[in-house]
């Protein structure tokens, strides 16, 4: 290892140490709460890791998904337990990874970059710091990407056969992890086709690599295949009630996507419309007017993509481009949601890594200029994530925080032995998550899209020791009916109510 990489190898590592602080900091108060999508996949993660089950997609609670990422955080709830911290530090280390994966990407395109380049302009992305602090399990996708790009490059330089064999095991297992996933495999076919045909005179040495990539791919899919065969129709249907709309709205969608680096439109901050349907964490983000990529980074990577001939000879570079294009046209369809597209963030910030440093080559006094921006862009982001765009009225609209209190709440009270009874207006997986160890002594209510009916509340059958309503305003009459002594107060979130007559 040469001596003079040291200081640029610190300064990552110090990049990445903040980093991994600024995801620690008010991280149960930004996001407020837990989304039902990941309460979801956490209890998956459980029903496949604690029961024991191998499925390469589970069906187990709500719609389908793939397993790879769920084992992971079921490994993390077994070892922490059902709390909001098993969720979010798994979802943690992958940020983590894809941060360090897009400066070795970089790298392989361009051996002059320093790593601080890369490192600030990944840490900026405040896409990336919203996936990394929600949980959800596309957070996979970028990583896989960038991993799979990297060992491609890898395989391409050097002649050993097991890069190409680890290389096409990526790509088999990036299956495993999400949906989107299934475009890395069609962009490699792609990408191998290119490269045989820009270079004919080494046709027959890509060939044989191409082989063995995609004969351990096949081998790492063994899995999957068998049940595309058992299940066909479970398998390809995967993900497709997201494919609304008409033709038109498919090819408006799509249109979306090629731009959604540079332009989002405003028909888009919703989770549904007419020819779209997204998730609550793609909208819980775009709602409040935050854009996928900052403008101050548009210029960069529109730079670094304008200089395509001079890093297209780059496997690691024609790669990422082909992923780019495959993802627009198969995935844009379905319009541009964060939580598909994410896939191909690494496509953006590494053009905008190497547009940056483009522009420093070009004009080397911007140098120390550069360095300021990135770490503006850096805390600025962070700053206005936390405090300056929080909108309380358009964020419950995604997913309700009073949810995860509740259920905080009610694992505390049952591990002291009390029978608890929660009643919630929505999100009841988050309540089922947070108090899946102390299930036998919790009751959960949800009166989803109703109005609450205290006749459905099973106040006699169940012989609750507390009473746990959500605070609002549909609920509040309800909390009111019972005497004030029988209050044990308020707190963030919902009303306790204690029944004296059972042990108080």
């Amino acid at each position: 290892m040469r001596n003079d990489r040291w200081p640029a190898r610190i300064a990552v590592l110090t990049i990445l140490s903040i980093y991994a602080a600024s995801l620690v900091v008010r991280r149960d108060i930004m996001p407020d709460g837990l989304f039902s999508d990941t309460a979801q996949e956490a209890l998956r993660g459980i029903y496949l890791v604690q029961g024991r089950h191998f499925e390469v997609i589970t069906s187990s609670i709500g719609n389908s998904a793939e397993t790879l990422y769920l084992y992971l955080v079921g490994g993390m709830v077994s070892a922490f337990g059902p709390t909001t911290i098993a969720i979010q530090l798994t979802s943690w280390l992958f940020a983590l990874a894809i941060i360090y994966l897009i400066c070795r990407l970089t790298t392989c395109i361009s051996e002059t970059i320093p790593l601080w380049v890369p490192a600030l302009t990944a840490v900026s992305s405040l896409w990336l710091f919203h996936y990394a602090r929600s949980g959800l399990r596309a957070i996979a996708a970028p990583f896989f990407l960038a991993l799979f790009a990297m060992l491609l490059d890898g395989a391409e330089r050097r002649a050993e056969t097991w890069r190409s064999i680890l290389c096409g095991a990526v790509l088999g297992l990036s299956v495993y992890s999400y949906t989107a996933c299934r475009v890395l495999p069609i962009a490699f076919v792609v990408y191998a086709m290119v490269r045989c045909l820009s270079e004919p005179e080494k046709r027959e040495s890509f060939r044989r690599k191409y082989l063995v990539i995609a004969a351990a791919a096949f081998a790492t899919s063994i899995p999957n295949l068998l049940f595309l065969a058992m299940r066909p129709q479970d398998f390809l249907a995967r993900g497709d009630y997201v494919l609304v709309g008409s033709a038109w709205d498919k090819l408006v969608n799509v249109a979306s996507t090629a731009l959604l680096p540079f332009y989002y439109p405003d028909r888009y901050r919703d989770i549904a419309g007419p020819g779209f349907f997204f998730d609550s964490i793609s909208a819980a983000l775009t709602a409040q007017g935050h854009s996928p990529l900052r403008i101050v980074l548009i210029a960069p990577l529109i730079l670094g993509l304008i200089q395509t001939k001079r890093w297209i000879v780059k496997p690691a570079f024609v790669f990422l481009l082909v992923s780019w294009i495959s993802a627009i046209l198969i995935l844009g369809v379905a319009g541009p949601s964060l939580t598909r597209l994410f896939i191909v963030l690494p496509v953006y910030l590494v053009l905008a890594s190497l547009g940056f440093w483009t522009l420093v080559t070009r004009v080397p006094a911007a140098r120390t200029g550069l360095i300021v921006l990135l770490i503006w862009i850096w805390f600025a982001g962070d700053y206005d994530y936390f405090f300056g765009s929080v909108d309380s009225q358009v964020a419950s609209i995604y997913f309700n925080s009073a949810a995860t209190r509740v259920g905080e709440g009610a694992e505390r009270l049952a591990r002291q032995g009390r029978r608890v009874l929660c009643v919630v207006s929505r999100d009841k997986d988050v309540v089922v998550f947070l108090t899946h160890d102390e299930s036998r002594r919790v009751g959960i209510v949800e009166f989803y899209e109703r109005p609450l009916d205290p006749s459905q509340i099973p106040l006699s059958t169940f012989q609750a020791d507390d009473l746990l309503i959500e605070k609002n305003e549909s609920f509040n009459w309800f909390a009111g009916r019972f005497p004030k002594e029988w209050r044990a107060g308020y707190e963030d979130g919902f009303y306790d109510i204690r029944f004296p007559t059972r042990g108080n």
